[in-house]
């Protein structure tokens, strides 16, 4: 059995992108969220670009980078709005612990429910049932008014993250909407094209004072952040153009629980007992409203293979024939018999046929 492309990308994605979260928050212990934003972005889009010049077998060189004319627009905006998502993602989790903010960005499933009217898919009672276990799930893994996170800075990070949330929900509505349109690759480098000129800019304005990665260690890891993002997002990006929106992001999460642990084996997290029951109330809505996707989806793929009846002028009859074949027999024999009545001068002659009027001929070819 052959594991589909897109689920097979989807479930390495959330491996990566788990591991990834992990070490940014090692690295952004010495440098800024943003510094840190525009070196992956630099780096990965770099390896990007040099992997789209050598694929040839894709396209035209305009294609290879930008996509088709038609869905340029579209790959743009998946820069532009992905590339806001990550930086504002990256800013909240300097703020908030690696599993929490895992937690709250996997509610993004809840806002891709919201916009599927954008995809033609319509709102079902296990979409609802998932948008309403994603909020309560979110409010208990966040505790915005637990006295142990009563900070501004941890109420500030909680937003941060919801608001990422949304925003890859609708990054990768973006993508669904260009589908294979455009090579997973090519969104990839939109994406870090437009994440180096946001964090580069804003390190450029002073939003965040940048340093320098001054030893070996923060370098490596730096690289190691790139290397993640150069991997994972054509993986993402592969996995939301050939699969359905919100089974992907069922799948996405993984990751969830993936964070979790390595939060609490890497970093010496300590989840508490209301933030395990909000993951859990997470997962559980975008579970439901997956198996809901793939029971409806399998039920027409069933509509479409079941074989129609065979009509019932070619039923065959006892002696092999069928009705069609018998009933020119018997024209063919009364032709003949009207024949030879004709040419023995017996009987009265044949009835002239009347010819169809244009109506009636009209109508018939119509059928």
């Amino acid at each position: 059995m052959v594991w589909p492309s897109g689920e097979a990308s989807m479930v390495a994605c959330t491996v990566i992108y788990a591991f990834q979260a992990l070490v940014a928050k090692i690295v952004e212990r010495r440098i800024t969220a943003l510094e840190l934003v525009t070196y992956r972005s630099v780096l990965a889009g770099l390896a990007s670009l040099r992997v789209l010049l050598k694929t040839r077998r894709i396209g035209r060189l305009d294609e290879r980078m930008f996509g088709p004319r038609d869905v340029r627009h579209l790959v743009v905006l998946r820069g532009v709005v992905g590339s806001a998502a990550f930086v504002v993602l990256y800013v909240a989790l300097h703020m908030i612990g690696v599993g929490e903010h895992t937690a709250i960005l996997f509610t993004n499933p809840i806002w891709i429910t919201l916009l599927s009217p954008v995809l033609g898919e319509k709102l079902t009672v296990a979409s609802c049932v998932s948008i309403l276990c994603g909020a309560v799930g979110a409010l208990l893994v966040s505790q915005p008014f637990n006295d142990r996170h009563n900070t501004k800075t941890h109420d500030v990070g909680a937003l941060l993250a919801l608001l990422g949330a949304f925003l890859v929900a609708a990054t990768m509505v973006v993508v669904r909407v260009v589908g294979p349109r455009a090579p997973a690759l090519c969104l990839a480098m939109s994406f870090h094209l437009f994440s180096a000129a946001i964090g580069s800019n804003a390190l450029a304005f002073g939003i965040q004072q940048p340093t320098l990665v001054a030893d070996f260690r923060n370098a490596f890891l730096v690289v190691l952040v790139s290397f993640t993002s150069f991997v994972g997002q054509p993986l993402l990006n592969h996995s939301f153009q050939h699969l359905p929106a919100m089974r992907a992001a069922s799948l996405n999460y993984l990751q969830l629980l993936w964070a979790f642990g390595l939060g609490i084996i890497f970093n010496r997290e300590r989840p508490e007992i209301p933030q395990f029951v909000g993951a859990a109330l997470i997962t559980s809505g975008g579970l439901a409203a997956a198996s809901t996707r793939r029971t409806s989806s399998r039920d027409d793929e069933e509509e479409e293979d079941t074989p129609a009846p065979p009509s019932p002028q070619l039923a065959p009859l006892e002696d092999g024939t069928t009705l069609l074949e018998d009933a020119n027999d018997l024209e063919r024999d009364a032709s003949s018999a009207g024949g030879a009545s004709s040419s023995s001068g017996s009987g009265p002659p044949p009835e002239k046929l009347s010819q169809p009027s244009s109506h009636e001929v009209d109508r018939g070819s119509s059928i």
